[in-house]
């Protein structure tokens, strides 16, 4: 499930998903008006109590921080996105480069993109200032780093199998993150075919 954290009270309602992504566009509540045009005037609250009920959460959770060159990458934006990480105690944070698509090139440029180098630059200085967590993958193509909890490198995969015989077993309020997630899997390399179009 993904989410702009705009509903807190249904956040606090979900029993069990495989995974509750939590959309992180701004460190700040000043960004955050800026950046995400928010419909709610409490918008900031909303998203602080959907991080409080983030942390309660004991199923996989992440935080998704999209990140926009010249908008928030700086150091001051470091320093507020570790209280909002801090706040929510994540299993993995995505740092993810913003991509010049959709309606977002209305009011953005394709400037505002960050390269790779930049996105992984970001997160080598933002995971030293988080005593929790560490780099375990990123996804040059997709300009993505992923965090995790220390502990958890190279598990980064959902058992899908695992996570339903749960269900069967246990209180799905008692399942465990760790209890489904597994070793990151090889994914194979796709096999090119010839195709004789006489």
């Amino acid at each position: 499930m993904v989410t702009n954290a705009q509903y807190p009270e249904k956040i606090k309602n979900i029993k069990i998903v495989t995974q509750l992504y939590i959309s992180l566009d701004s460190p700040t509540k000043e960004k955050a008006k800026d950046i995400g045009k928010p419909l709610f005037p409490d918008y900031w609250e909303r998203l602080l109590s959907s991080l409080d009920e983030m942390k309660k959460k004991k199923f996989r959770t992440t935080l998704r921080m999209t990140m926009i060159k010249g908008m928030n990458m700086d150091e001051e934006d470091m320093a507020g996105y570790k209280k909002l990480v801090e706040r929510a105690s994540p299993n993995y944070i995505e740092i993810k480069g913003y991509m010049f698509v959709g309606a977002s090139r209305q009011r953005l440029s394709i400037g505002n993109m960050p390269y790779h180098k930049e996105v992984r630059e970001f997160s080598e200085e933002f995971v030293k200032l988080l005593s929790d967590y560490e780099i375990i993958d990123e996804q040059e193509s997709s300009r993505v780093v992923l965090l995790a909890k220390k502990g958890n490198k190279g598990k980064t995969w959902i058992d899908f199998s695992k996570f339903f015989q749960l269900l069967k077993e246990k209180n799905p309020e008692d399942i465990l993150a760790e209890e489904y997630t597994t070793s990151t899997q090889k994914v194979p390399e796709p096999r090119i075919q010839e195709v004789d179009l006489d």
